[in-house]
C-alpha cells in the first residue's frame, strides 16, 4: 500500500529462477526495477525494494557488497530497503552480538556506497547482450530442465530430493502438489537438493551457452570484457557463478550419478551435464582470468577455505550416495529402516552446515 507517498515493491528470486535459470531471471529482475522506478519518478512516488532472497545464489543470495552494488542505480535512497535473511543464513549472520553488529555494519556501509557511488550508465550494447544473454540462456536451461523427458527421472534419482520432502527440516512440504514434475517442487528444495550433490545445475545451467555466443567473434569479445570490467551487474553475476564453481565438485557429482541413476538413459543425461558443466566453467573463468577452483593447490583465500572443508564433506558426500542406494533399495523391498534414513539426515544436515549457503 502506498503510505506517506513510499510504495514498497518485492522482488521475488526464488521461483523465477527455477523456471527460467538464474542468469535470465537476473537480467529481468534489474529490467523490472528499473521500469518500476521509471514509473515512480513519473507520479511522484518513493519506491522502497524488499529484496525476498535466500541463502543461495541461485535463490538471489551472495555476499552483501556485492548484491547492493550491483542494483540499478537510484533503486535504493535515502537509506531504505528491505532483504530477507533465510535458513542457517540468520544463525550466521545474527547468531552472536559480534556477528550482528558485523553484519549490520556490512549493510549499512554497502547502501552508503551504494547510494553514494552511482554505478556506470548502461550502455546500449550492454543492454543488447544482456537481452541476448537472456534469450539464449533461457532457452538452454528450459530445454534441459522442462522439456528434456529425462531429466524429471534424473533428478529424482541421482539427488535426495524425495527423502528430503520426507525428512521435516523445512516449513513447508517440498512439492506444492502430488506432481512430479520440475513445476510443482518448490524452490528450496529444489536448490537444496542440487547443493546437496555439489553440482548446484540450477545456478550455472544456461550460462555458458550464453558467454558462448557473445564470443564468436572479436567484436563481441571486446564487449564482454568491458561489460565485466565496468558493468557491475554483470560482474557481480559473473563472480558469483566463479564462486559457485569453486564450490562445485563435478567429481562428487559423478558419484550420485554413477550410484544411483537406474539406467543407461540417465547415465547420458549425466555425461551431458557433465560436459555442459566443464564448458560452462571454462568460460567463466576465461573470463574472470581466475585459476581452475578444482585444481591442485589453488591459491585463492576462497580456493583455500574449499578445500579446507571438503576434508569434512567429502567423506559425507560419500556416506549420502551409500545411505541413498541402501535405503531405496530396502524400500523397494517393503523393509524401510530408520537407522538408514537417520543416517541420511545427518549427512544432509552436515553437508549443509559445511558449505554454509545452503538455504
Amino acid at each position: 500500500h502506498l503510505v506517506g507517498g513510499v510504495q514498497e515493491v518485492m522482488i521475488g528470486y526464488s521461483d523465477s529462477g527455477k523456471d527460467a535459470g538464474r542468469l535470465a531471471a537476473a537480467w529481468a529482475q534489474y529490467e523490472a526495477q528499473e521500469k518500476l522506478l521509471e514509473v515512480a519518478a513519473e507520479f511522484g512516488v518513493e519506491l522502497v525494494f524488499f529484496h525476498g532472497r535466500g541463502g543461495t545464489i541461485g535463490r538471489g543470495g551472495g555476499p552483501v557488497p556485492v548484491a547492493l552494488r550491483s542494483q540499478p542505480a537510484g533503486s535504493i535512497r535515502h537509506g531504505r530497503m528491505r532483504v530477507t535473511v533465510q535458513g542457517e543464513i540468520i544463525e550466521r549472520q545474527f547468531g552472536e552480538a559480534d556477528s550482528a553488529c558485523r553484519t549490520l555494519d556490512t549493510y549499512i556501509s554497502s547502501m552508503l556506497e551504494a547510494e553514494l557511488c552511482r554505478p556506470a550508465a548502461v550502455k546500449a550494447e550492454w543492454r543488447a547482450a544482456m537481452k541476448k544473454f537472456q534469450a539464449v540462456s533461457c532457452e538452454a536451461y528450459r530445454g534441459v530442465v522442462f522439456q528434456d523427458p529425462r531429466f524429471i527421472a534424473y533428478f529424482r534419482d541421482v539427488t535426495p530430493s524425495a527423502e528430503l520432502g520426507r525428512a521435516n527440516i523445512g516449513s513447508r512440504p517440498a512439492k506444492r502438489k502430488a506432481v512430479d514434475s520440475v513445476s510443482s517442487i518448490r524452490a528450496i528444495p529444489w536448490i537444496f537438493a542440487w547443493t546437496q550433490t555439489r553440482f548446484n545445475l540450477p545456478v550455472w545451467l544456461g550460462g555458458g551457452e550464453a558467454l558462448a555466443s557473445a564470443v564468436k567473434d572479436p567484436a563481441g569479445r571486446a564487449v564482454l570484457q568491458d561489460m565485466y570490467e565496468n558493468f557491475m551487474f554483470f560482474r557481480s553475476l559473473v563472480d558469483l557463478l566463479a564462486m559457485v564453481f569453486a564450490k562445485s565438485d563435478p567429481s562428487i557429482a559423478k558419484l550420485y550419478d554413477a550410484g544411483l541413476a537406474a539406467s543407461d538413459e540417465l547415465k547420458a543425461l549425466s555425461a551431458e551435464l557433465g560436459a555442459n558443466f566443464l564448458t560452462t566453467r571454462a568460460a567463466v573463468l576465461s573470463l574472470t582470468g581466475q585459476e581452475d577452483p578444482n585444481a591442485e593447490g589453488g591459491s585463492s583465500w576462497l580456493q583455500q577455505k574449499c578445500d579446507a572443508r571438503n576434508v569434512y564433506i567429502t567423506p559425507l558426500n560419500i556416506m549420502q550416495v551409500r545411505c541413498l542406494k541402501q535405503s531405496r533399495k530396502a524400500a523397494a523391498a517393503g523393509a524401510p529402516q530408520q537407522q538408514l534414513d537417520d543416517a541420511l539426515l545427518l549427512t544432509v544436515k552436515g553437508i549443509a552446515a559445511g558449505l554454509q549457503n545452503t538455504g
